[in-house]
């Protein structure tokens, strides 16, 4: 498992996590949360 969090000037912060399957888990993102669902 991988984990990394940006963050600008401007306060927007970027949270990702990814795993071993495959890139970007499911490519399945939760409307209105932007969370991007695993696929294990």
């Amino acid at each position: 498992t991988t984990h990394f969090t940006v963050a600008d000037r401007w306060g927007n912060v970027v949270s990702y996590t990814t795993t071993i399957e495959q890139l970007f888990g499911t490519g399945i993102m939760v409307p209105d949360y932007g969370v991007i669902l695993n696929n294990e």
